[in-house]
């Protein structure tokens, strides 16, 4: 009985990312996969996985930025657009290497032909300045009563030219009574806080 080898094939065709990029900023990947093998696919769904790694190989200890799912069977010779948002993680900077994986989690049974479902592209991060948040007017009366509530104005400023993480949006400032212009969490009193987003 003669038997003929037909098996679908996810072969990515084109990787499109920035050459650069800061840390801590979103970048757009964009990519195509086409079935380059000799059937259809028989899963109807699977996901496209972005990585970001030190090296053009993908392994564990690379850091995963998203997922993408994939609906719908692919043909023979079938294409589609796949394309993910990511966000770079604070922090780092140098030589990197975006990796896109169709079929990440191997759902689509390829057999021999698994061997080309990654693609790389070279990516230099430079080391985004960091925020530098400062407290820079507050306005509170002269003399308060024991137990009385009294009202309190503050100003918080960056003045870094790094902006706050698009990731990191939110915060809380706390107000303690001291009795000298030194935080000491042991000694100072708790009076409150107030929630930023």
């Amino acid at each position: 009985v003669p038997v003929t080898y037909r098996e679908p094939d996810l072969s990515i065709s084109s990787l499109l990312a920035p050459a650069a990029a800061m840390s801590g900023q979103p970048i757009s990947v964009e990519w195509t996969i086409e079935n380059i093998g000799t059937r259809e696919t028989r899963q109807r769904s699977w996901s496209d996985r972005v990585y970001l790694s030190r090296d053009p190989s993908l392994d564990k200890g690379d850091v995963y930025l998203a997922n993408v799912e994939r609906i719908g069977s692919l043909a023979t010779g079938a294409a589609y657009t796949g394309h993910a948002t990511v966000t770079l993680p604070e922090g780092i900077e140098g030589s990197y290497y975006v990796l896109v994986a169709a079929d990440g989690g191997n759902e689509v049974l390829e057999f021999a032909d698994e061997g080309n479902n990654l693609a790389v592209r070279p990516l230099t991060i430079s080391l985004h300045e960091p925020p530098d948040l400062r407290v820079t007017t507050v306005s509170i009366p002269e003399h308060a009563m024991v137990g009385q509530s009294f009202s309190l104005g503050y100003t918080v400023s960056n003045v870094s030219t790094g902006a706050t993480p698009p990731l990191e949006g939110t915060w809380t400032d706390e107000f303690y009574l001291s009795r000298d212009q030194f935080l000491d969490y042991s000694a100072d009193r708790y009076l409150g806080s107030r929630a930023h987003s």
